[in-house]
């Protein structure tokens, strides 16, 4: 084979890579995602409020975040092959259940599947970039495959209000199934096998202690998570009830909002890996989105113009979860990248799962949107003071000793 051939293949393995790693997170976070746009007919079908919309959001959501950590560990045991695997295939189970659902009940506990799928994505999602993609390339590469949970929400928000009028929507979710299918033959036949315990160091059982950063992200990953599953969960319907738009049409503003979120995951990792410090990067996007959700708080009143520029801006507020998980591909050494994605992961997919909760709430007992908005600003002011503390600690002297 010549070098231009060798070079090709290559290019041709690195383009296939980056879209599997993709579309690992796509599947797994889809389960969350869809909520939001299959909202009015739960609530129409199974005769649910709006607090337990949020509550079922808060079951996947809490799933993930309590056995990310475990997930973890395995995978830096396992390696990132076999926990992709693992994710396309309980993922896949998780949202088969979830259309065979015939009471909320059920449907509940779908999501404990659901969750577990989730669990998985970010440590081996992580752990393969780590090992196969080169310093300097490895920010693109990451906010591509963030970009993947975006993507899946934007093509969701066309494709599945009009399937679920037409079919109903058990059957859209049905026909989602296609895509961890596929992503259980591509991953077999992309990926070498994982060598257990190999790639980049010994597996330290968890004994050597996580750099500060990881627990400072965490934290920020608690508000920005409340924020985020807010907003998604209950997008559709502020779209509905309160500016007037049709069930297509709210999808289509969760479409705009998902294809935001997915530039802003290309842009932002880049940005970031070259960034002095993260924290700064991570204030551009809470001050995005802050701006946005503002925006489509307003749109209430004054017209439906502001509630597209605010999904708009409000979508550059997913970066974050890239941003976070750069930190680890960046300043964690292979064998530790697993646990470390699984503390990040855990503390967002503590906000996920506390957010639509607090936020349905408020609307079920107020009867308007006003304080969850309200709840929005707080918790993203909350996250940029985080981000102002973690980067002064970080440019404060050292002490001499």
């Amino acid at each position: 084979m010549t070098a231009g051939a060798e070079e090709a293949q290559s290019r041709a393995w690195r383009i296939g890579f980056t879209s599997l790693m993709s579309g690992v997170m796509g599947v797994a976070i889809f389960s969350s995602a869809v909520l939001g746009i299959i909202s009015r007919f739960l609530i129409d079908d199974l005769g649910i409020t709006r607090t337990q919309l949020g509550w079922l959001a808060f079951v996947v959501s809490i799933t993930a975040a309590l056995s990310s950590p475990q997930a973890g560990h395995i995978a830096d045991r396992i390696g990132g092959r076999s926990m992709a695997l693992a994710v396309f295939a309980i993922s896949g189970l998780g949202l088969l259940a979830m259309s065979a659902s015939p009471t909320y009940l059920v449907l509940l506990a779908a999501g404990l599947l659901a969750g577990l799928g989730q669990s998985g994505a970010n440590p081996s999602t992580n752990k393969l970039i780590r090992l196969y993609i080169p310093t300097g390339n490895r920010g693109l590469v990451t906010g591509i495959k963030q970009s993947g949970v975006q993507a899946g929400l934007f093509l969701g928000g066309l494709t599945i209000p009009a399937l679920a009028v037409a079919h109903g929507w058990r059957t859209a979710l049905a026909l989602v199934l296609i895509a961890p299918a596929i992503g259980l033959i591509v991953t077999g036949f992309l990926l070498p096998r994982d060598e257990p315990r190999a790639s980049g160091g010994q597996w330290d059982g968890g004994k050597q202690p996580l750099p500060r950063a990881i627990h400072w992200i965490a934290a920020q990953g608690v508000l920005v998570g409340a924020a985020a599953a807010s907003i998604i969960t209950y997008l559709p319907l502020y779209a509905e009830e309160e500016v007037g738009l049709s069930v297509q049409t709210a999808g289509v503003v969760v479409s705009v909002y998902g294809l935001a979120g997915l530039f802003s995951r290309l842009a932002f990792p880049a940005f970031g890996e070259k960034a002095p410090h993260l924290a700064y990067p991570m204030l551009v996007v809470v001050s995005v989105a802050f701006t946005g959700t503002v925006l489509m708080w307003l749109s209430q009143a004054w017209g439906v113009a502001l509630l597209w520029v605010g999904a708009v801006l409000v979508g550059a507020q997913v970066a974050w979860t890239a941003l976070g998980m750069l930190a680890v591909i960046t300043q964690i050494e292979q064998h530790q990248a697993g646990r470390a994605s699984g503390v990040v992961t855990r503390g967002f997919g503590i906000g996920l799962a506390l957010g639509p909760p607090i936020f349905g709430f408020s609307v079920d007992t107020t009867g308007a949107y006003h304080v969850g908005f309200g709840f929005l600003l707080a918790v993203m002011v909350g996250s940029a003071v985080l981000m102002v503390m973690w980067l002064r600690e970080d440019q404060a002297p050292t002490s001499a000793a």
